[in-house]
């Protein structure tokens, strides 16, 4: 067997003529004359003409019919025919082009395409270099169509023209949707949003990770039964017909929008005049609205809330694919659904340690979150209100205060610190902002962005298992890209922490 070639980063091996034998081997291309293989592709059986041994030696498909391929004298005027019916000839010829040249252009409007064809082939190289392209592409205005046509492959939207089930793009489905349940906020507005399809639409708003309110969650399914149905009048202009086909439209959607969150206001004069929801249901809404202690949230799905983007208001450390650390952090500190409202955020308060203790003096308890330049996050919780009116500084004590990492360069998951030495859990003064413990086990000093004086000496005050100073940011003394403190918002809502 022949040694492989050397790699093109080989510094001993010189290549020469690459770009002349790539267009050479362009010029083969659905060559009639010398092409021995043709694909007759789609419904127009456009023909596409190819050279056996190229397909042999770059697709795994026909390598494994390589005895078939050469037990009979195929050549340009005898070609042996393959039928490719449910493909696009034009995009089947790119892919042609690929494995002579190894260059493929790609645009979103083929790319789906092209993926399914590198997997009838078994091209892998193309397969991985599709799956990239959306990976590195997917974006708010593009995610829902990009899910709708990786459903449709996948056989999630019902069966492609072949019948056959694209596993590259089932994979392509998972992260369209974790990508759409992270910024649900951004997509449910995006115009593409209103045109999925029905099943990709109830994939996204049957999941508990779709971060959004209830009530954007009605907002959104309305807006797209209307573009749908072409509907644009107001509702207060429905007549019964409107109605009947809205209600109709909703069929098999409304079904996963959790009425019973929605706020009384909205559901008043945004839902219930549609005439869409049975009246049993909405009955039972102001039933809830009510009473809401009869019902339980632990055996009725329907009181579950989603994950929200909104636990922590206002907060871009804890925003996108970072939603889910919202809930870990209100885990630990008692309750999974406390909503914080902003006190203060660094690079809008120009990281000032003054500034810092005239928005989050007298507030208590908080929530301190830290990024650090290298993309780490940590922070602390503090049950104490901070203070500036003591120049040297006072430690103040606290059994109830912690400190955590969520993510950080050591590869130690989300972890709570909780304090070991109670008397300085805390340390308050006028020209730093938050510290934590006697040490400190975490301080974040005045111009953070640019001074580097801000440290980690954990564990001092406080301990657990993967405590050392480089947990939080790789490094003893580090610069913070941001931080943002939060108090609780509407207190009286929500359960005591425990």
């Amino acid at each position: 067997m022949a040694a492989g070639m050397s790699s093109f980063s080989d510094k001993n091996t010189s290549w020469v003529g690459v770009e002349s034998l790539l267009n050479d081997l362009y010029e083969l291309v659905d060559d009639r004359e010398t092409g021995d293989v043709a694909f007759v592709v789609g419904d127009s059986e456009t023909s596409v003409y190819a050279h056996r041994l190229i397909l042999i030696a770059r697709c795994v498909y026909f390598r494994k019919r390589k005895r078939e391929l050469w037990s009979k004298m195929y050549g340009p005027g005898s070609p042996f025919v393959v039928r490719k019916s449910g493909f696009k000839p034009d995009v089947f010829k790119e892919v042609i082009e690929f494995l002579y040249t190894g260059k493929f252009q790609f645009k979103s409007s083929t790319a789906f395409e092209a993926l399914r064809i590198a997997e009838d082939l078994e091209i892998s190289d193309l397969q991985s270099a599709c799956e990239d392209y959306f990976i590195s592409n997917l974006g708010v205005d593009n995610a829902a169509e990009f899910l709708t046509d990786a459903m449709a492959l996948s056989g999630g939207t019902g069966p492609n023209k072949t019948g056959e089930q694209s596993k590259g793009a089932r994979a392509l489905v998972d992260k369209c949707i974790a990508f759409m349940e992270e910024n649900a906020e951004e997509v449910v507005h995006s115009k593409g949003f209103s045109l999925l399809p029905k099943p990709a639409l109830v994939k996204l708003i049957s999941s508990d990770q779709f971060a959004v309110s209830e009530d954007e969650v009605w907002r959104a399914v309305l807006r797209w039964a209307k573009t749908n149905l072409g509907i644009n009048k107001p509702t207060s202009q429905w007549d019964a017909d409107d109605r009947a086909r809205i209600m109709q439209e909703l069929t098999g959607v409304i079904d996963y929008v959790k009425l019973l969150l929605i706020d009384s206001t909205v559901f008043a004069e945004e839902v219930e005049p549609t005439g869409v929801v049975p009246m049993e249901l909405s009955l039972e809404r102001y039933r809830f609205a009510a009473v809401p202690t009869r019902f339980s949230a632990s055996v009725d799905p329907r009181l579950i809330p989603r994950v929200s983007s909104r636990l922590y208001n206002g907060s871009t450390i804890l925003g996108k694919n970072k939603i889910k650390l919202q809930k870990i952090l209100n885990g630990w500190y008692g309750n999974e659904n406390q909503e914080w409202q902003l006190l203060f955020k660094g690079s809008k308060d120009n990281y000032s340690a003054t500034a810092f203790h005239t928005k989050c003096d007298g507030q208590s308890p908080t929530m301190t979150v830290v990024m650090g330049a290298n993309g780490s996050i940590c922070g602390g919780f503090s049950d104490q209100p901070w203070r500036s009116d003591v120049p040297r500084g006072k430690y103040v004590p606290s059994t109830s205060t912690f400190l955590f990492t969520l993510t950080n360069s050591s590869g130690v998951p989300p972890t709570k610190f909780c304090v070991v030495n109670s008397k300085y859990a805390t340390l308050h003064h006028p020209k730093y902002g938050p510290m934590f413990g006697a040490g400190a086990d975490l301080c974040i000093s005045d111009r953070c962005n640019t001074q580097r004086e801000s440290y980690s000496n954990l564990p001092h005050s406080y301990a657990g298992v993967e405590a050392t100073p480089e947990v939080f940011m790789g490094e003893y003394n580090f610069l913070v890209e941001d931080y943002e403190v939060f108090g609780l918002k509407n207190e009286h809502l929500y359960e005591k922490p425990l």
